[in-house]
């Protein structure tokens, strides 16, 4: 069974505890655009809800803020276009559980620059592949500027999305439990559009 072991390239290799399944509810697939540039995030995760804003940010959180925006921020590469694919959650769930459930770190590790793109689509919270219920978040799985795996949430508080991190490799963090109908995404590297499901469910 995969466990949080094969983590090793982000989490502590002395952690054992093995994944419970999670039940999960594929969505939609989304595809996110090649981008010929590099992606930095202080340039584009602003605090802005103003008309001329690109993207509404009503609030970036502190930890999101410490791993992604200070010091320089993370700077992403040129990258070709992915798929992702969402899944609502059925269960109360843990990361942990979350990302064996999908496939391990390889089917949801993503990109700052995915997010972005994702929310380009919702500037001001319309509907869309990102849900805009303020009670739930968009997870998503992305290396912060050290190389070390969080999860990245999105959420629309009106007037502006809400963007969070939390750390995996700290304790407390990896026991918060995401609640039923959050929203979950991973990839779907061999994506076609014959697929009526995400290929990493199996």
């Amino acid at each position: 069974m995969w466990s949080l072991t094969n983590l090793k390239r982000r989490l502590p290799v002395h952690d054992k505890c093995q994944a419970l399944p999670v039940f999960l509810d594929f969505k939609s697939t989304a595809i996110i655009p090649a981008r010929n540039e590099e992606f930095a995030a202080r340039d584009h995760f602003v605090e802005d809800t103003s008309a001329s804003a690109k993207v509404k940010i009503s609030h970036l959180g502190v930890g999101f803020r410490l791993r992604f925006i200070e010091d320089g921020g993370k700077v992403e590469q040129p990258s070709g276009s992915i798929a992702l694919c969402s899944h609502r959650l059925l269960t109360e769930s843990i990361d942990i559980d979350i990302i064996s459930t999908l496939g391990g770190e390889d089917h949801v590790e993503t990109t700052l620059w995915g997010v972005f793109s994702l929310m380009e689509k919702q500037p001001t919270g319309k509907s869309g592949d990102l849900t805009i219920n303020n009670q739930l978040k968009n997870i998503f799985y992305i290396p912060d500027r050290h190389g070390v795996l969080c999860a990245v949430l999105a959420s629309w508080y009106n007037p502006g999305w809400f963007i969070g991190a939390v750390d995996l490799t700290r304790v407390y963090d990896r026991r918060n439990r995401w609640g039923l109908e959050n929203q979950v995404f991973s990839r779907a590297d061999n994506f076609t559009p014959a697929y009526g499901r995400c290929p990493s469910m199996g």
